[in-house]
C-alpha cells in the first residue's frame, strides 16, 4: 500500500501516539515532536511546497486568532513583518498552479 493510499482507520506511528499523550498532558513545550508528527503525516501526499505553504498559513491563521484578527501583533509572534502576514494570506488566497 502507497502512503497516498493509506487507511484513515490506521494506527498511529510512535511519534503520533507520543505527541497525543504530549498534548494530553498539557505539555505543549515539545515543538520539534509535534512537527515531526506531522512531517511524518504529510511525506509522499504532498510536495515540501505544499506542506510550507500550509505550515506557513496554519501558523499564521493561529497567531490571528490569538491576537484578535490584529496582523501587526500576529506578526509580532511570528517573529515577521506585517507585510509578511499580509502577503501569506495573499498567496494562500491566490495558490500558483
Amino acid at each position: 500500500m502507497t502512503p497516498s493510499t493509506r487507511s484513515p482507520s490506521r494506527h498511529p506511528t510512535a511519534t503520533e501516539s507520543r505527541l497525543a499523550r504530549t498534548i494530553k498532558d498539557g505539555d505543549p513545550s515539545d515543538s520539534r515532536l509535534a512537527i515531526q508528527a506531522a512531517a511524518e503525516t504529510v511525506v509522499g501526499r504532498m510536495s515540501l511546497g505544499e506542506a510550507l505553504a500550509l505550515f506557513r498559513k496554519t501558523m499564521v491563521d493561529l497567531a490571528l486568532a490569538k491576537q484578535q484578527g490584529s496582523r501587526r501583533a500576529a506578526a509580532k509572534i511570528l517573529g515577521v513583518t506585517r507585510p509578511a502576514v499580509q502577503h501569506i494570506l495573499r498567496l494562500s488566497k491566490n495558490p500558483t498552479p
